[in-house]
């Protein structure tokens, strides 16, 4: 299950059923670079919107929160994408994680209703804080 701590708490149960507005058996197609390529647009959280974009190659900018990062998205294990990820040399110098490598994976998936879905984490820490993005959106 998953619990938000809203007041009052809201309650989610999840089970081995398909979520409303996916496509059937999403999770058993393979996760293909053609899938993902495109213009993406993301919120975190918060609420905060991203932009996603991937080139052909696999190759992304994500520009969020007036930084921008470039790194790479690849076909991972089990219709996950494996993301890495730095900040560009002229974006966000004063943040505290510039030029640590962000980590993460990306899940990509049809909808019914016709276009795709992205859930997309990045992470990286300094050893003593950490930063983590995990948004979702659709095209």
């Amino acid at each position: 299950s998953l619990r938000y701590r809203t007041s009052p708490p809201v309650t989610y149960a999840l089970g081995p059923r398909p979520l409303p507005g996916v496509a059937p058996n999403h999770a058993l197609a393979p996760a293909l670079l053609a899938n993902v390529v495109g213009s993406w647009t993301l919120k975190d959280v918060s609420r905060v919107s991203m932009s996603l974009d991937v080139a052909a190659d696999g190759a992304l900018t994500l520009s969020y929160r007036g930084c921008t990062l470039k790194g790479d998205l690849r076909v991972g294990d089990g219709g996950f994408y494996t993301v890495t990820a730095l900040h560009e040399p002229a974006s966000c110098t004063n943040s505290n994680f510039f030029g640590l490598p962000y980590e993460g994976v990306a899940l990509a998936y049809p909808l019914a209703t016709g276009g795709w879905q992205m859930l997309f984490t990045l992470s990286t820490n300094t050893g003593v804080d950490f930063d983590d993005i995990l948004a979702i959106g659709r095209r």
